[in-house]
């Protein structure tokens, strides 16, 4: 039973990750404007970077 607790918790959390990286890359492709301040709150500054350089 923890076992299947613990699984189902690295699942939902990888998948809020592997979510959250997708969503920036998203932006980043289709939003190069306006990208700028919304990925430096999340981190993502060198993902956007190397996409689209300044």
């Amino acid at each position: 039973m923890f076992l299947y607790f613990y699984l189902s918790l690295f699942l939902s959390f990888s998948l809020s990750l592997f979510l959250s990286f997708s969503l920036s890359l998203f932006l980043s492709f289709f939003l190069p404007m306006g990208t700028d301040s919304w990925v430096d709150s999340f981190g993502h500054r060198s993902i956007s970077k190397g996409i689209i350089p300044s």
